[in-house]
């Protein structure tokens, strides 16, 4: 898949890994807190299995949780990020003014609510704002 940034640069989805965002949930919903822990556990998963250096999280949207009254009354604080949490490595040429490398990457961790390909419109319209060059890192082949 090419994606054509902002700036004109074209990068290009190498690979990517899903999963659920709340696989492990076993009971109640999650929280703001709860939230922020899954979304730091994301960032760390992304640098382990997609072997990163330099990882970019495109900050996911807040949703209202669809519970009934009583379960509401207990679950005050309920409300979650999209259901499917998706790390992609993407490459793109040489970062401008990098003469040791050959080319350049960057994975980038995500959520939607269905798992990809097709990347969900909001979030690739975040990936096109990416200032590659501040954020990616080189490599040589």
């Amino acid at each position: 898949m090419k994606i054509e940034l902002n700036s004109g640069r074209e990068i290009f989805l190498d690979s990517i890994y899903q999963d659920h965002t709340y696989g492990g949930l076993l009971a109640g919903y999650p929280n703001k807190e709860m939230n922020e822990r899954y979304i730091k556990s994301a960032m760390e998963i992304a640098l382990e299995k997609m072997n990163a250096e330099v990882t970019y999280l495109v900050p996911p949207s807040l949703l209202e949780m669809e519970i009934d009254e009583r379960a509401r009354r207990e679950y005050k604080d309920a409300i979650r990020i999209p259901y499917i949490t998706c790390y992609g490595q993407f490459e793109s040429s040489v970062i401008k003014g990098d003469d040791m490398n050959h080319a350049s990457w960057l994975t980038i961790v995500w959520y939607q609510d269905d798992f990809a390909l097709p990347i969900d419109e909001s979030v690739l319209e975040h990936i096109k704002t990416i200032d590659w060059d501040n954020v990616a890192e080189g490599y040589e082949f």
